[in-house]
């Protein structure tokens, strides 16, 4: 009996770790485009540069447009607990940041507002992360499991631009090697107990 327990507890804490994995730098698969704008949105919005705060709207680092028609969808590559968002954008600009499971139906996940991060000329860099200096309150979000996030402009100068789209969170479901480990686990516990059961 006390071997199943032990076997228990090691199932639980395996499976409670994987709960409660810290938010990692999410890989994202592709980034694409819609509209007219100018620089490839892939690689440059999720190549993990992030330009220094203040670069020129049009550098080489950032995919720049006019108007508010273009959106760029990002494809993380399989459903994540997105937990955390860096963006670099222009920063006299409004944008609106949405995610989706399907990459069909999409829900708010934060506004940027033109009047939000520090800089007044050129790229601003903004976080949801609140230990990051970069972090900025009003765009702060709960959890949510996604596959696809998508950014486009909604208001300002008609001139706009984003360098980065930086999610952090961690893969949904459990990664498999920890699945197939928890299920062993309770397999061997399983058969520990029927062991028992017959010497008793």
């Amino acid at each position: 009996m006390k071997k199943f327990t032990l076997i228990f507890w090691v199932v639980m804490f395996v499976l409670g770790a994987a709960s409660m994995a810290s938010a990692a730098l999410i890989d994202a698969d592709s980034a694409s485009g819609t509209g007219t704008y100018n620089n490839s949105p892939d690689p440059l919005l999720i190549d993990h540069v992030i330009p220094n705060e203040g670069t020129y709207w049009r550098a080489d680092t950032n995919v720049w447009w006019y108007g508010t028609d273009p959106v760029f969808t990002i494809d993380l590559g399989s459903t994540y607990k997105v937990e955390d968002v860096v963006v670099s954008v222009d920063n006299n600009d409004d944008y609106e940041v949405e995610y989706s499971l399907d990459n069909t139906t999409w829900t708010h996940l934060f506004s940027i507002d033109n009047t939000y991060g520090e800089i007044t000329w050129g790229m601003d860099t903004m976080s949801t992360d609140f230990t990051d200096p970069e972090y900025v309150s009003q765009i702060d979000f709960t959890p949510v499991q996604a596959r696809y996030l998508r950014i486009f402009a909604t208001d300002g100068d008609y001139m706009y631009a984003v360098a980065e789209v930086e999610p952090y969170g961690q893969p949904v479901p459990i990664p498999p090697a920890i699945m197939l480990m928890g299920t062993g686990l309770l397999g061997l516990a399983g058969y520990s107990r029927k062991r028992f059961s017959k010497k008793g």
